[in-house]
């Protein structure tokens, strides 16, 4: 139930957002675009939902994520993290690029089971924690740059298609980052006003749909 609810929250708007494509592409098509111009053009707007496929498979195994992060905790995501490097040194070294999609699931699957480690406070209840996911992420991203194959480009296909284990590490200093600056956040938050904007802008990045309790609650 949690899981169906999850993927349609996402795929209703999804279908609009692919219907405005198909309507914009055949008008552009009818208007006399040269249909190369127009096949780049929806590419791009294609390539919008790339995440689409990791977020149904990552909304799919939650139960199990979840239930591994509560029978080993943190050795989850360091696990999957060693896993995703052994991926990136087959497709950069040995050329098996086939294995690297592997990663869909190691990379974005470790970063995954941060959240449940935010969410229990095993990544926050220590101080020091999030500044050594960005000390211990920079560090790697940087050793990762400067002596292997990874381009600087996080963005585009070297680092995402498949995913590299230093796309990883910049997700590990990022997340670092972001919950460092979590209390200061939270700080800002407590003015009324501010929340109830925060609230109505959060309410329309995905549809409402009724929804099981929480797999965290509990």
């Amino acid at each position: 139930m949690w899981v169906r609810d999850r993927a349609l929250r996402l795929l209703w708007p999804t279908a609009v957002f692919v219907v405005a494509g198909v309507l914009a592409v055949s008008a552009a098509l009818l208007a006399g675009v040269p249909a190369a111009e127009v096949g780049e053009a929806g590419w791009l707007v294609a390539l919008q939902l790339w995440f689409l496929p990791v977020y149904l498979l990552l909304a799919a195994l939650t139960p199990a994520l979840l239930a591994a992060h509560r029978r080993w905790g943190l050795w989850v995501p360091v696990v999957m993290a060693a896993a995703a490097g052994l991926m990136s040194a087959g497709v950069t070294g040995a050329h098996m690029h086939v294995i690297g999609y592997a990663n869909y699931l190691f990379v974005w699957g470790s970063a995954h089971q941060w959240g449940f480690a935010w969410q229990d406070g095993t990544l926050t209840r220590r101080q020091w924690r999030p500044y050594a996911m960005i000390a211990g992420g920079a560090a790697l991203l940087a050793c990762l740059l400067a002596w292997g194959p990874f381009k600087v480009d996080m963005v585009g296909s070297g680092n995402t298609n498949p995913p590299s284990v230093a796309l990883l590490a910049f997700a590990l200093a990022q997340s670092g980052l972001a919950l460092a600056c979590e209390p200061a956040g939270a700080r800002l938050l407590l003015r009324p006003g501010l929340w109830r904007r925060v609230r109505r802008l959060n309410a329309t990045v995905m549809t409402r749909w009724p929804a099981s309790p929480p797999l965290c609650s509990g």
